[in-house]
C-alpha cells in the first residue's frame, strides 16, 4: 500500500520457498508455487519480482509476464545475487494512479476463508443493473493446501477510503450527496435522486406547496433506489451459484476485476450468515433496559447503583472487563480498581478488585482520607463486609465473583450520617510509613515536630508522637533494612572490609551469652595517612547512637598539616566507662604501631573512666584537657564574665611568669575560684606547661565536634548502615584532599 517513498508491504503473509532449480524457472513454475500455498493466477492475481539492488520504494517491482522476465531473473543471479522476492497482487494496487487508498481498519470480527477483490474505483457505470450476465461477479476458489485452512492471526482487515484529491475526487463528490442511500446504486439512479431532492428543495422554497407532497415525493425516491439494490443483490446471488463448481480456465475469458464485489465488506442479503455470527442486535435494547432498571432500582433506595450519567464516568475509566451474568444475558461493563485509585478511592456496585487485600487497602484509605471510623465486620479472603458507627448508613458488601475472577463490590450506600472524627483506628504507624517513606528517603533528618505538622496539614487529624516515632521508625527500616537483623551480618561486614582494604582492621567482641557487645573499625588508608603526614596528637570523644538499642560511639581524630581533621578509627560499645575506653585504646595503639608513649598527647574531655583509660595505655603521654569542657563545670559555682575572662587569661598564657601574675589577679577578683583552679594540674590546661613536641598549642577538643557534626546522619543509622556511611564518608574526604594536594 502507498505510493512512492510511502509504499509498505503491510500485515500480509511472507512464504519462503529454498532449492528451486535455475533450468526449470519459468512463469509456469511461479504459478505452480502460488496454488501451492492457496491461490489461483488465471487471470485473478498478478505476480510481481523485487530487483535485489532495489528497494520496494524505489519502483523495483516488476511484472512477470513471460520467460523474458524470468530470464531477467537469472541475470541478477550469474552476479550473485541467490535471493528473490515476489510480490502477489490481487486487486491491482501496485498500479500507479489509483483512486483508492488502503486503511487498516482496527478491530474486525473473524471473517470466513473466502477471498474476492474489492469493487475498483474503474468500473462501468453505463451497464444496467438488470443485465446479469455482465454484472454478476466470477466467483474465486480458494484452494488451501491439504485440505486445511491457513490462520494468520492478524487482528487488521483492510477497508476502502475514497479519495478527496485527483481522479477520485468528483466519484468522491457524488457519493456523498448520496447519504442515507445504498452504497452500490446506479449512476442514474444516483442522478435522479439528486434531481429529486433538488426539485424538492425548490418546492420547499415556494411558500404555496404543500410540504406533505414534498416529503412522499422523497420516500418515493428512496423506495425506488432500495428496489433497485434489492434486485442488484439477487441477480449476483444468481450469479454465483450458476457459476459454482466451474473450474475451467475458459470461464475466466471475460474477466474483469473491477466488476466485482467483495461481499466480505457489504453485509446484504447474500452475507446473512456471517451478518447474524457477528452483530447482535439485541445488545442495545438490552444496555438500555439495564440503564432503566438502574435508575428505577436508584429511585427505590439503592443508593449503591449509580445513574445513568455517572455510569458513562465508569466506563471511560481504568481497564474494563466483561462478566455475562449467563449465556442468554447481555455482558455487562465493569470497572476495575487500580493501585493508583488509591489516592482518592471511590466506590460503586460491580467495582471489582484484583485481590481482597487491595479491597482492605482501599477502603482504609477512604476511612482515612473521610475521617470516618470504618469497621470490618466480615473479612476472609472469600467475603468483606464493612459499615461505619452504630447508627450510620453507609455500607459496602464486597466478595469473590465467579464471573470476572475478581473481587467485586456487590452492595453499597455511599451516604454518612456520622460526623467526622479527630482519631481514626486505621491511621496507623504502618499506614504512615507507607504514605511518607519517600519523604523520609529524601530528608532523613525530618524531626518529629516538622513530621507531625506534615501530617496535620495533610490529613487534619493529630496523631501522638509515639505513633510519629513508630512511623519513622518502620520507614527507616525500608530504607536502611532490619537494624536488628544487620547485627547479624557484622561478620560478614568484618571479613569483607579485610579482604577490599588488606591492612585494615574490624573486631568484634561478644558477651557471656554471645550477644553483642562492641566493635572496633580503623582502615588502613587512614592508618597510613596519619602516621606519615599528621602530628603525634590524638582527639578522642564519645556519642550517643540514636537508635533502638542505643549506645555509644567512640572516636580518635588526628590533625593534618592544615589544621584539619583527620579521622583515625571508631569503635561502637554499650556505655562509656573505663573498660571500654581501655579495649578501644588499645586497639588504637596496636594498629598505630605506638611503643614509646612519651612523644604522644591525648586531648580529650573528664568524661567518666577516660581519665584512668589514657594513664593506663597512654601512661608517658602528655593529656590535655579541653578548655571549653572545663569552664562549663567552672561556671557551675562561680558565674560572671570577669571570672571567665579571667580564665581563659590564665589559660592562654605562653610563660609561667605570666600564668603566676594571671592567678593573683584571679585570686583578687574570687579566692575561691582562685582555690579551684589551683588544684587542676596546669600542664593539662595552660600553653605555658604544654609539651611543644607536637607542635599544637591547641586549648579546645573542636576537631571531635566537627567530626561529631560530620557523622551526625550516620549515628541515626542502624549498626551496620552507620559503619558503611562513615566509611563512605572517610574514603570521599581522602580522595578529594588528595585531588586538592595534586593540583597544589
Amino acid at each position: 500500500m502507498g505510493e512512492g517513498s510511502n509504499r509498505a508491504y503491510i500485515d500480509g503473509h511472507i512464504v519462503w520457498y529454498d532449492n528451486l532449480d535455475k533450468l526449470t524457472w519459468s512463469p509456469i513454475m511461479v504459478e505452480h508455487i502460488v496454488e501451492e500455498i492457496g491461490w489461483e493466477m488465471a487471470g485473478r492475481l498478478k505476480a510481481y519480482y523485487q530487483i535485489p539492488i532495489l528497494d520496494i520504494t524505489q519502483n523495483s517491482l516488476r511484472h512477470i509476464r513471460s520467460e523474458a522476465d524470468t530470464d531477467q531473473m537469472m541475470t541478477f543471479l550469474s552476479i550473485g545475487h541467490h535471493f528473490f522476492t515476489i510480490y502477489l497482487d490481487h486487486d491491482d494496487s501496485l498500479i500507479t494512479k489509483k483512486v483508492v487508498d488502503d486503511v487498516v481498519q482496527f478491530p474486525r470480527a473473524e471473517l470466513p476463508p473466502v477471498f474476492s477483490p474489492s469493487k475498483d474505483g474503474t468500473i462501468s457505470h453505463t451497464s444496467k443493473p438488470g443485465n446479469s450476465e455482465e454484472d454478476c461477479p466470477i466467483p474465486i476458489q480458494v484452494v488451501y493446501p491439504n485440505n486445511v485452512p491457513h490462520e494468520d492471526g492478524n487482528a487488521f482487515m483492510f477497508v476502502r477510503r475514497q479519495c478527496t484529491f485527483g481522479e477520485g475526487a468528483e466519484e468522491n463528490a457524488e457519493q456523498q450527496g448520496q447519504a442515507g442511500q445504498a452504497e452500490h446504486v446506479g449512476q442514474d439512479d444516483v442522478q435522479q435522486h439528486e434531481d429529486a431532492e433538488h426539485v424538492g428543495q425548490e418546492e420547499e422554497a415556494e411558500p404555496h406547496e404543500n410540504p406533505e407532497q414534498v416529503e412522499q415525493e422523497r420516500e418515493a425516491v428512496v423506495e425506488d433506489a432500495e428496489a433497485h439494490q434489492l434486485r442488484r443483490t439477487r441477480s449476483k446471488k444468481r450469479c454465483f451459484e450458476g457459476n459454482v463448481g466451474t473450474d475451467s480456465d475458459s470461464d475466466d475469458s471475460d474477466f474483469d476485476p473491477g466488476d466485482m464485489i467483495d461481499s466480505d465488506f457489504e453485509i446484504s442479503d447474500d452475507d446473512d450468515d456471517l451478518y447474524a455470527d457477528n452483530v447482535d442486535k439485541d445488545e442495545p435494547v438490552k444496555r438500555k433496559e439495564k440503564v432503566k432498571q438502574k435508575t428505577t432500582a436508584k429511585d427505590k433506595g439503592v443508593v449503591g447503583e449509580e445513574k445513568e450519567e455517572n455510569l458513562s464516568d465508569y466506563e471511560s475509566e481504568g481497564e474494563d472487563l466483561w462478566a455475562p451474568d449467563s449465556d442468554d444475558e447481555m455482558q455487562t461493563k465493569f470497572r476495575a480498581f487500580r493501585k493508583e485509585d488509591l489516592t482518592c478511592p471511590r466506590f460503586h456496585v460491580g467495582q471489582v478488585f484484583e485481590n481482597v487485600d487491595l479491597l482492605r487497602k482501599a477502603i482504609k484509605e477512604y476511612s482515612c482520607k473521610n475521617r470516618v471510623d470504618v469497621k470490618l465486620l466480615v473479612n476472609d479472603r472469600k467475603r468483606v463486609k464493612a459499615v461505619c458507627d452504630k447508627d450510620c448508613t453507609w455500607y459496602l458488601w464486597a466478595s469473590y465473583d465467579s464471573r470476572t475472577k475478581f473481587f467485586m463490590v456487590k452492595k453499597y450506600v455511599e451516604e454518612h450520617s456520622c460526623c467526622k472524627k479527630w482519631k481514626i483506628k486505621a491511621f496507623t504507624a504502618p499506614f504512615l510509613a507507607r504514605k511518607y517513606l519517600e519523604s523520609f528517603r529524601a530528608d532523613q533528618d525530618m524531626n518529629l515536630r516538622n513530621f507531625s505538622r506534615v501530617v496535620q496539614k495533610e490529613w487534619h487529624m493529630t496523631p501522638t508522637r509515639s505513633k510519629l516515632q513508630r512511623a519513622r521508625r518502620l520507614a527507616m527500616k525500608i530504607i536502611h533494612g532490619d537494624e536488628e537483623g544487620q547485627y547479624k551480618l557484622l561478620w560478614d561486614y568484618g571479613n569483607e572490609i579485610r579482604r577490599s582494604n588488606p591492612g585494615s582492621s574490624f573486631f568484634l567482641a561478644l558477651d557471656n551469652q554471645a550477644r553483642f557487645n562492641k566493635a572496633y573499625m580503623c582502615l588502613d588508608a587512614c592508618n597510613r595517612g596519619y602516621l606519615q603526614g599528621c602530628r603525634p596528637m590524638i582527639f578522642i570523644d564519645g556519642y550517643h547512637i540514636k537508635t533502638r538499642y542505643r549506645g555509644q560511639l567512640l572516636v580518635a581524630v588526628g590533625i593534618d598539616p592544615n589544621n584539619c581533621i583527620f579521622p583515625i578509627a571508631i569503635g561502637v560499645v554499650e556505655v562509656e566507662d573505663k573498660p571500654n575506653w581501655v579495649w578501644f585504646l588499645e586497639r588504637l595503639k596496636s594498629d598505630l604501631g605506638i611503643i614509646n608513649t612519651s612523644p604522644w598527647t591525648v586531648m580529650s574531655d573528664k568524661q567518666k573512666g577516660l581519665i584512668n583509660a589514657v594513664t593506663e595505655v597512654f601512661p608517658e603521654s602528655e593529656h590535655r584537657f579541653c578548655v571549653r569542657h572545663m569552664w562549663k563545670n567552672f561556671q557551675q559555682l562561680y558565674k560572671g564574665d570577669a571570672l571567665k575572662n579571667q580564665l581563659w587569661k590564665i589559660a592562654r598564657s605562653t610563660t609561667v611568669i605570666k600564668y603566676e601574675q594571671y592567678m593573683l589577679e584571679m585570686k583578687v577578683l574570687n579566692e575561691g575560684a582562685y582555690t579551684w583552679l589551683k588544684e587542676l594540674e596546669p600542664n593539662t590546661w595552660v600553653r605555658a606547661f604544654q609539651s611543644d613536641i607536637p607542635k599544637c598549642d591547641i586549648l579546645l577538643n573542636n576537631f571531635c565536634e566537627v567530626f561529631n557534626k560530620y557523622i551526625l546522619e550516620a549515628r541515626e543509622l542502624p549498626i551496620l548502615s552507620m559503619f558503611e556511611r562513615i566509611k563512605q564518608q572517610w574514603t570521599a574526604r581522602h580522595y578529594t584532599k588528595h585531588c586538592e594536594g595534586e593540583k597544589m
